[in-house]
């Protein structure tokens, strides 16, 4: 078994621009829009969604856009980067929020956080 990709939601596309585009520094792989008969049969949403592919690792994500505001949850991707005082420090810098937690005899359990609230924890 693979998993093949994911899904997740931003509000806008300058959200996705800041945290795909200037804090990940990806390109996105192509761009397409659902039209809204398939969002409602699919997701039960009565709109049209745009939609980004980008690659990361492998894995493509899909970030669907300008279709409203997420909601909280548990949802998460997981990304590991070369340098995590370097991805920190980008990060402040653009204005993302940081979760940072000391573990004993653990890696920190590092968060940022878009700006819609999606989460995605970071490793090294």
């Amino acid at each position: 078994m693979k998993l093949l990709h994911t899904g997740i939601q931003l509000s806008t596309k300058e959200n996705v621009d800041r945290f795909f585009g200037q804090l990940l520094n990806l390109k996105p792989d192509r761009e397409y829009t659902v039209p809204v008969e398939l969002m409602r049969d699919v997701f039960l949403m009565e709109k049209e969604a745009s939609v980004r592919i980008y690659s990361i690792g492998g894995q493509d994500v899909e970030i669907f856009f300008d279709i409203g505001q997420s909601v909280p949850s548990v949802n998460h991707l997981c990304i590991r980067v070369e340098d995590m005082e370097d991805f920190i420090s980008r990060a402040l810098e653009l204005g993302f929020h940081i979760f940072e937690k000391e573990r004993e005899g653990k890696p920190n359990l590092v968060f940022v956080y878009d700006d819609d609230g999606n989460p995605y924890e970071i490793k090294d």
